[in-house]
């Protein structure tokens, strides 16, 4: 029989929130909804759409954030690179203890990637350029003024990229614990239609759902060929499908449809298609169908027309 199992995905869940929540308002009272009225639901489903944008937001700002903060990171490397090769100048190619008053380890002078070591040596580069102006070399950007705009910037982009990566966190745990109490509320729409309604009542589909009396959705459809026989004429077949009282056949031209469209319905498992242009490639699919509504799409196939 028809199962009225709740959608995986937050967006059906959404979808069908709100034909619940039409679906009271039109027939709540008649029927007798006293648990679940359609204030209720709308507040659920307002609760979970709100926190799933607020989550999408999240996301980009967190994206946009490590954007900004590669981008410092890229300044910040650029320019320390630079004044390492000025510094070598100085202290020699080999790392050691002198190069620690500009901040580099003992062990190596190699420009970090990691943002915070980054800041730490620019910013430390810098004070020893200002303490030892005579190493300044303005025409390529070798100022100390310019090491600490540049570790100022990594520091900010750091920070505002940790504060918008909590933010995602937080959102997505909200996101989540809204889903929970929409499904919990939708559970509850369906538990109390079954204690008011026939599982044959047409008043389900009013309320998105399917008749639970009514035979369940067929299966995806499967093994779909197709075959060009001649005369711009395709024979089109496929495996059977439990349930299904009859098939739909969608087709799209190639080069002329932007998108499927129905071509036939017919209540065997073949069919055979005519009138099509010759020479043409066409994309095709299959689906079947019953009272209770329709099955997925099965593979889509692609055949040049004859």
């Amino acid at each position: 029989m028809a199962s009225n199992r709740l959608p995986d995905s937050r967006r059906s869940l959404s979808y069908l929130a709100k034909d619940a929540a039409d679906g009271v308002a039109r027939h709540g009272a008649a029927i007798g909804i006293q648990q679940n009225t359609q204030d209720a639901i709308r507040a659920d489903w307002k609760a979970h759409d709100d926190a799933s944008s607020a989550y999408l937001s999240a996301r980009v700002d967190a994206l946009n954030a490590t954007k900004t903060l590669n981008a410092a990171c890229a300044d910040g490397r650029k320019w320390l690179l630079m004044a390492r090769d000025v510094f070598k100048t100085v202290f020699g190619k080999k790392p050691g203890k002198v190069w620690r008053g500009v901040g580099w380890p003992e062990h190596t002078t190699a420009v970090p990637r990691d943002d915070g070591k980054l800041a730490i040596i620019i910013e430390s580069s810098g004070k020893y350029l200002a303490d030892h102006p005579e190493l300044e070399a303005p025409s390529l950007g070798l100022t100390a003024a310019r090491a600490e705009a540049l570790a100022k910037a990594l520091r900010a982009a750091r920070s505002n990229r940790n504060h918008k990566k909590a933010e995602r966190m937080r959102t997505k745990q909200e996101r989540a614990a809204a889903e929970k109490k929409l499904r919990r509320r939708m559970r509850g729409v369906i538990g109390e239609l079954g204690q008011l309604l026939d599982p044959q009542a047409g008043h389900w589909k009013s309320f998105g759902l399917k008749q639970p009396g009514k035979p369940d959705s067929p299966p995806k459809v499967k093994n779909t060929r197709a075959k060009a026989v001649g005369g711009g004429r395709l024979l089109v077949e496929w495996d059977a499908a439990a349930r299904a009282e009859y098939y739909q056949i969608h087709l799209m031209v190639l080069g002329r449809d932007t998108e499927f469209a129905l071509l036939e319905s017919p209540r065997d498992r073949q069919k055979m298609l005519d009138g099509l242009p010759v020479d043409a490639t066409v994309r095709l699919k299959v689906r079947a169908m019953n009272e209770t509504g329709h099955s997925p799409f099965g593979e889509v196939v692609e055949v040049v027309v004859k």
